[in-house]
């Protein structure tokens, strides 16, 4: 879990979903878990091409009913967003980071696609999730379009 205990590190990651409210996955205040607190790994990939920013959470120790729920509420989502042709908006991640009381919005970026997914594990299985920040998403892929000569959208 990324060494948090250490050195009063500070983090939090929420996953908010329509039917589920926002759930705190993990909460980190000084190096010291919060009650609700999650086993996680998280990485955030960040570079400066037109492609998303990328975060996956590997989450470990929830309930099969809690996992379940998360993977029902996605599948529900992408099922209405193919129906209408909208865009998916299954559920959004928000990563806060810091050290001790000082602690500012790292990450932010909705569910992809093909963003949740139960992994088999040892003791016990862990939902994967993926996020992204922000572009317009089909079918786990990404549409570019070009609103005049130059410019992208």
């Amino acid at each position: 879990m990324l060494g948090v205990p250490k050195y009063g590190r500070t983090i939090k990651v929420t996953l908010a979903q329509p039917g589920l409210g926002v759930f705190t996955i993990t909460d980190w205040q000084g190096g010291k878990a919060g009650p609700s607190s999650f086993d996680c790994d998280l990485t955030i990939n960040r570079h400066t091409r037109p492609e998303p920013q990328q975060a996956t959470i590997t989450v470990r120790g929830l309930s099969r009913e809690t996992r379940s729920k998360i993977l029902a509420l996605h599948k529900a989502a992408e099922s209405q967003a193919f129906k209408t042709r909208r865009v998916l908006k299954s559920g959004q991640v928000s990563i806060y980071a810091g050290y001790k009381d000082d602690a500012g919005l790292l990450f932010v970026g909705e569910l992809a696609p093909d963003g949740v997914k139960v992994q088999p594990g040892d003791p016990q299985p862990s939902l994967l999730l993926r996020a992204l920040d922000g572009r317009i998403a089909w079918e786990g892929r990404f549409v570019k379009k070009s609103v005049g000569p130059g410019i992208d959208l």
